[in-house]
């Protein structure tokens, strides 16, 4: 899985028993929008085969956002930002009921806000590949 999101701008690292993949915000969205940039469309469609091929996980879906707009919007727009990626692997084959997806708004920051570049980092969508367990 490593190889194929190789120089993507995707990260990838395990976490307990699940997997962790970060689209960061500046590279999957423009600031303040939840629609994908189209450049960023072909990275998630090598996501979306991936989570094909492993097919017996859930994916939790979670969006963030930084600090600067006011919490209802912070919250509607992470909302929309995993909702916006769910959508995208549905329509590319990914099954709907392995998805559930969720806002987290600003409450998880990964950075400090304070910077331009802490805000950066802080935009962005994870998914957690969660193995099913039989």
């Amino acid at each position: 899985m490593r190889k194929r999101l190789n120089d993507t701008g995707v990260s990838l690292r395990r976490v307990d028993n699940r997997l962790k993949l970060v689209l960061p915000g500046n590279l999957t969205f423009k600031v303040g929008q939840s629609t994908l940039n189209p450049s960023f469309r072909e990275v998630l469609g090598t996501v979306a085969d991936l989570l094909k091929f492993y097919e017996k996980t859930l994916i939790e879906i979670s969006g963030h956002s930084d600090s600067s707009g006011g919490p209802a919007m912070n919250e509607r727009l992470s909302l929309q930002r995993a909702q916006t990626v769910a959508v995208f692997l549905v329509e590319r084959g990914v099954q709907t009921m392995r998805i559930y997806s969720q806002g987290i708004a600003d409450r998880l920051p990964i950075a400090s806000n304070d910077s331009k570049e802490g805000r950066a980092l802080n935009r962005r969508v994870e998914l957690f590949l969660v193995p099913l367990v039989e």
